[in-house]
């Protein structure tokens, strides 16, 4: 019997995140004129996340392109926090 169905082996990896962070960033800032990918943009309200069932929600019409030039915006990085992420992998 071990010959035919022996040398199995059943493994894993869990991780666990709760609330991961991150930077809410923009693509387009017209202003800023600077050759970077992402730009942080400025917070005109309030950027309150609120749970729901399911996820996080962010209202994104609090956010706008920085309104002074040369400049990033002040929104500040990793200040939003996302919903928990569960990863489980398994093999066989």
């Amino acid at each position: 019997m071990d010959a035919v169905a022996g040398g199995w082996r059943f493994s894993g990896i869990n991780t666990l995140y709760s609330d991961v962070v991150f930077t809410p960033t923009i693509s387009n800032a017209p202003r800023v004129n600077a050759d970077f990918n992402y730009f942080r943009p400025d917070i005109i309200g309030s950027p309150s996340v609120f749970e729901s069932k399911c996820s996080s929600v962010v209202n994104p019409a609090v956010y706008t392109a920085p309104q002074t030039a040369y400049r990033n915006g002040d929104a500040s990085k990793g200040s939003l926090r996302g919903p928990a992420l569960y990863v489980f992998n398994l093999s066989l």
